[in-house]
């Protein structure tokens, strides 16, 4: 996840605090008051349900009145393909200014995604954690070169 809200979340999180991270969805981004009105249902929720210091909730919230919302949905991460690069322009007055490139669209939004429970008007709710570790590799690369067959350090420690 390539998100500051996410990252913000993180840090109460390493602070041991339950953490959440709200985000609004959609392209125009006005209806604060529908995540406002989610977060303070999520708190009741999460004080009930006593969720743990050791994860953090990433929640996406449809850009939509609240009355239109048709719920909540617990979900994994989709994927994103590859977004537009960066470029580089001159504005009017010559500065050179970067823009940053467009989102590319969504590449797993599948049943059980963050993506797919906001493309139907659902509040996502995703549970994160800090360890990015890609368990699904691990072993393998363990076993495929061992921790002997590693590169040795040649280069000379300074005192």
């Amino acid at each position: 996840i390539y998100s500051g809200t996410v990252a913000a979340a993180l840090e109460g999180r390493f602070l041991r605090l339950p953490s959440i991270a709200v985000s609004l969805v959609g392209e125009r981004l006005e209806h604060f008051d529908t995540a406002a009105r989610v977060v303070i249902d999520l708190l009741d929720w999460i004080g009930t349900h006593h969720i743990s210091d050791r994860y953090l909730l990433n929640i996406n919230v449809p850009d939509l009145p609240y009355d239109r919302l048709k719920g909540y949905e617990i979900t994994r991460c989709g994927k994103r393909d590859h977004s537009e690069p960066v470029s580089a322009e001159s504005d009017q007055d010559g500065y050179r200014v970067y823009r940053i490139g467009k989102i590319a669209a969504p590449g797993d939004d599948g049943p059980g995604t963050d993506f797919h429970a906001t493309s139907r008007d659902r509040v996502s709710i995703t549970p994160l954690t800090n360890d990015m570790t890609h368990f699904g590799i691990l072993d393998s690369l363990v076993s495929t070169y061992g921790q002997s067959d590693l590169p040795a350090i040649t280069a000379p420690v300074a005192p």
